[in-house]
């Protein structure tokens, strides 16, 4: 797992010192002075009370008290001020995750630094989107962002900014995997941080320069420029800068198989993270050292530091690959009951982590339309105001006017008709004022019209998503091979396929090429629509290596795959970051010799043959049939600690043979009479007692098992994952 170097984000919150105060006093003083002040005073001190909070991690107090700042300001009109409050919800919403409305307000905060030329906030708040574009995925507005900053920084001479620009540009290359490009940019950081005299940039520039020699396969000067960083934080006794080199040495040694001296490095990282009070960098630190214990087969220590890891951690990524980590150490050891408590574990924060992906940005969608409302509303109030303004006026006129008139009748009665002139002229004017205050009016409710079709705007959109998801179905459908798969198959077979939501993230596929035949199971990352996505990525992928290139070794077709996967899903192996990818099993037969070709990635293949030999539960053995179970590589197609070549499985068929592909939702589906989980040893066994049976016979058997095992005693389970099983009769 590599140690990318920490993108520096250094909070620019540009607060005003008015004559004669002080605001950076403790915050009881800060509350009392919030109450006693007011207007522009009042609107300074509500900010810096927010960026109080922010520090403290309290974002809400924080949200609360910039949202005062920012309607004194805005009513106000200081461009200045307003600058800063959209600075700091930038920075609150990014530390929230929300990055979508962190760039809403960050692109606000250019706009009002840019009327005020603060030039080193510009340049800042250009490098912050640069950042929240990477993370977002959108490479062309990262990239345009990072050089917007490093042309600005440039502009105004100013070193510190340009060196941080640079950075930034080479993380962005990282991302897309042009590490030439990437390694170009991260040596000019560097010369930068050597130029301002920053050690600890410098360290960091070469713990990047590093990574980017790593993914060029230039191990020699990785270590080289790892070592430096490791020196330079030695020397000005940065733990953080200590531990990050130190991890990224121990991770190439494993790559290298010198599990010893990675296991030297990892405890001194892990010691320094423990004593500068970094439980983040230590729980990962822990995990690291378990799996080189794992690798050893020393379970029992493994198991120490993995428990270590999920007490102190408080990453939902993390806790999900420890505990997926943990059902297959237990699996190993020979423990199915733990291995199943773990798997439980996994599959509920696998859950978990796609709902709150779903509701965060279902959350931001509402944070960004109330923004744009609020806006609208204070609009409104403006005009308001104004209406009252004039009415107020209005009445004035009308009064003094009266009590002109009797003043001057009374006293000036030779005047009259003049006052009377004077009289209808006010009149006029009055009726001029009328007719703008009604067209104003009209305004107004045409602009609260507007924000009547934007609700009923964004409530259509919820329904366009749901017709699209339906839509998704039929073109999954369509690449799915299941009108022409007798064709390509030509034998007895079947297939249950039973999607969780609408799409399903597993799928199946089968073709010809030559003289073999090739079918696969897969099961991708999530179900629904996340996992769909990554289905019609899978079916693209075997197109491509299959169809277009003529790979029929399984092993290679994996390998190709799993490159593929990498490649477009564009990962790093950066730590921390969510391990998209799929499962998959596949099986390749020579027609005429009917040679087989196995491999998989996590998932096993199944063969069922007939055979002479007696009975035997344990091995799978009765009824005069036998199953062979083909064992996977325990490795996904995507980033892995491991990333091994896959196993290809020579088998030489025989008539009569029958082969199962599929993927993990059947056996982990619960029910039954204790609400328990099929397990994969029933599933061996259901497809024992019906090997028997003709193919079809047999998948409709399973179907109906499967809605008896969810529908037991009266109580109906639901689907947890996605379902597919394919049989193929040789």
């Amino acid at each position: 797992m590599m140690f990318h170097g920490k993108m520096k984000i250094w909070c620019f919150f540009f607060l005003y010192a008015l004559a004669g105060f002080s605001y950076s006093q403790n915050i009881d003083s800060l509350m009392k002075l919030e109450k006693k002040s007011s207007g522009l005073k009042n609107a300074v001190v509500n900010n810096e009370i927010g960026l109080y909070f922010y520090n403290e991690g309290e974002y809400d107090k924080a949200i609360s008290h910039n949202k005062k700042a920012f309607y004194i300001s805005d009513s106000l009109k200081n461009d200045k001020i307003l600058s800063d409050v959209y600075a700091l919800f930038g920075d609150i919403y990014y530390d929230l995750n929300q990055f979508n409305t962190s760039v809403y307000y960050f692109q606000k905060a250019v706009h009002y630094k840019q009327k005020i030329k603060d030039m080193v906030s510009v340049s800042y708040c250009y490098n912050v989107l640069g950042i929240l574009y990477r993370k977002l995925g959108q490479f062309d507005l990262a990239l345009e962002n990072a050089q917007n900053s490093l042309t600005v920084a440039q502009e105004i001479n100013n070193t510190t900014r340009t060196g941080y620009a640079y950075s930034n540009i080479g993380h962005i290359y990282i991302s897309l995997r042009q590490f030439e490009k990437a390694l170009e940019f991260y040596k000019r950081s560097a010369e930068y941080a050597v130029f301002d005299k920053d050690k600890d940039d410098e360290a960091d520039a070469y713990i990047n320069i590093g990574i980017a020699y790593y993914e060029l396969k230039n191990h020699e000067k990785s270590f080289e420029y790892t070592q430096k960083a490791l020196d330079l934080s030695n020397e000005t006794g940065n733990k953080a800068g200590q531990a990050r080199a130190l991890n990224n040495l121990a991770n190439r040694y494993i790559e290298q198989g010198k599990y010893d001296l990675a296991m030297d490095y990892h405890l001194q990282g892990l010691k320094i993270e423990l004593e500068s009070g970094n439980p983040g960098g230590a729980a990962y630190s822990y995990a690291n050292i378990a799996e080189i214990f794992r690798e050893k087969k020393d379970f029992t220590t493994c198991l120490i530091y993995k428990d270590s890891a999920l007490k102190i951690t408080i990453e939902k990524d993390l806790k999900l690959n420890i505990y997926d980590s943990l059902t297959y150490i237990y699996e190993e050891m020979g423990d199915p009951v733990n291995a199943l408590y773990y798997h439980r574990l996994y599959s509920a924060m696998k859950d978990s982590i796609i709902n709150e992906k779903n509701n965060k940005a279902i959350a931001e969608l509402a944070t960004i339309y109330n923004i744009e409302k609020t806006e609208k509303e204070n609009e409104l109030l403006k005009k308001d105001r104004t209406l009252q303004d004039l009415a107020i006026k209005r009445q004035r006129i009308i009064t003094f006017s009266v009590l002109g008139g009797l003043a001057l009748l009374a006293v000036f009665a030779v005047f009259l008709l003049r006052s009377n002139r004077m009289r209808k002229r006010a009149n006029r004017i009055l009726y001029t004022q009328k007719e703008e205050i009604s067209t104003q009016r009209d305004e107004i409710e045409k602009q609260r019209d507007q924000v009547t079709e934007q609700k009923s705007f964004i409530e259509k959109q919820k329904q366009d998503i749901e017709d699209s998801i339906r839509y998704a179905k039929r073109i999954q459908n369509a690449v799915l091979p299941s009108e022409n798969l007798e064709q390509i198959v030509r034998n007895e077979h079947f297939v249950v396929f039973y999607p969780k939501d609408v799409v399903s993230g597993d799928f199946y596929w089968a073709n010809i090429i030559g003289d073999w035949q090739i079918f696969c199971v897969s099961d991708c990352t999530g179900h629904g629509v996340p996992g769909a996505f990554m289905s019609m990525l899978g079916v693209s992928f075997l197109n491509e290596i299959v169809r277009n290139k003529e790979v029929t070794n399984s092993a290679d077709v994996l390998n190709h795959m799993r490159k593929s996967v990498i490649d477009a899903l564009k990962q790093t192996g950066e730590s921390g970051t969510q391990k998209d990818g799929m499962d998959m099993s596949l099986v390749a037969i020579h027609r005429e010799t009917k040679k087989c070709s196995v491999a998989g990635a996590n998932n096993p293949v199944y063969i069922i043959r007939k055979t002479d030999k007696p009975e035997d539960h344990c091995n799978y053995i009765r009824n005069g049939f036998e199953l062979i179970e083909i064992p996977a590589d325990k490795m996904p197609l995507g980033i892995y600690i491991r990333m091994d070549d896959f196993t290809n499985h020579d088998i030489q068929l025989q008539k009569g043979d029958k082969i199962y592909l599929f993927s993990d939702g059947y056996p982990d589906q619960f029910g039954g009479p204790k609400g328990m989980k099929f397990k994969y040893s029933a599933f061996k066994n259901l497809l024992l007692d019906t090997a028997g049976q003709p193919m079809l016979e047999q998948g409709d058997i399973l179907k109906k098992s499967l809605h008896e095992w969810m529908n037991n005693g009266g109580k109906e389970y639901h689907q947890i994952d996605d379902i597919t099983v394919m049989g193929v009769m040789v």
